[in-house]
């Protein structure tokens, strides 16, 4: 498996969701519990974070606070992750990407695209993990991120290849070839392109 994907646990806080969930120092319980969990899980006590978070989202769900809604559920995804509990966490994850998608929050959605890949991924399920490295390649483009483009492209091809998808693998090193030859990377490119050339030939 490429390590180009994040574990969960390594992946930056959701940019706003999580932001403004945590600006209130005023703590209902609702907040304490989060707060609780986030300290739970810092310190690898997963199930105490896990009833915490559990406590926490049927607070905000209560409240009617969407923010705190997504911010629990991301942090319950990452103990279900943690623990092992890949479909778990990709309900939450899923989930809490929703929630995002409808606060018009892209960075919020790029970084919950990254934890899904990654735990599709480790389901398994290489079609749907696919499909979610599109949308982070869109992202990327949108940003102008060639860097994050050639990292992504770089899992893409892995998964093509760990799906059987030789000429499809081949094509995306093509293209992270290209990309280094902008940039006039020319022992990257010419790596990729050898990289290309034996995704064909397995």
């Amino acid at each position: 498996m490429s390590d180009k994907i994040q574990p969960a646990n390594a992946i930056p806080n959701l940019s706003g969701a999580r932001k403004a969930g945590e600006q209130t120092e005023n703590l209902d319980p609702a907040r304490a519990d989060y707060k609780k969990g986030r300290e739970h899980l810092k310190n690898g006590d997963l199930a105490e974070a896990a009833a915490c978070f559990h406590n926490a989202l049927q607070g905000f769900e209560e409240q009617g606070d969407n923010q705190g809604v997504a911010n629990a559920l991301d942090r319950l995804g990452d103990v279900c992750f943690d623990r092992g509990e890949l479909s778990m966490a990709l309900s939450h994850y899923e989930r809490c990407r929703q929630i995002c998608k409808e606060f018009k929050d892209p960075d919020s959605v790029f970084t919950l695209n990254q934890k899904i890949v990654n735990t599709l991924w480790r389901t398994g399920e290489r079609s749907r993990a696919l499909s979610t490295c599109f949308d982070i390649l869109d992202h990327f483009h949108a940003c102008n991120n060639p860097q994050g483009s050639v990292e992504i492209l770089d899992t893409i091809a892995t998964l093509y290849l760990e799906m059987g998808k030789k000429s499809d693998a081949a094509d995306a090193y093509r293209t992270i070839a290209s990309i280094h030859k902008n940039f006039g990377h020319k022992r990257l490119a010419e790596q990729n392109l050898e990289k290309a050339a034996a995704a064909e030939k397995e």
